[in-house]
């Protein structure tokens, strides 16, 4: 399965993801590189069920975490 996420960046920066499961095991990592200034879409693979995840972006000075609920299609 591929889904989409896009985020906003307010500069120029490297940027990675993680996915980790409500228990804190992480599920999946990417690193995508220097993204630019403005609005980023990424295609992930994520071959996980529904249910709830932590997503977690980073881009080494600056952390987002958010909760997301994966619905089953």
């Amino acid at each position: 399965h591929r889904d989409l996420h896009s985020f906003p960046t307010r500069r120029s920066s490297d940027l990675s993801a993680m996915i980790f499961s409500t228990t804190g095991r992480k599920l999946y990592q990417a690193d995508f590189g220097r993204l630019n200034t403005g609005v980023n879409i990424q295609q992930l693979q994520l071959n996980m069920p529904g249910g709830v995840y932590v997503v977690r972006l980073s881009n080494g000075n600056f952390a987002l975490t958010k909760k997301i609920i994966k619905l089953i299609k």
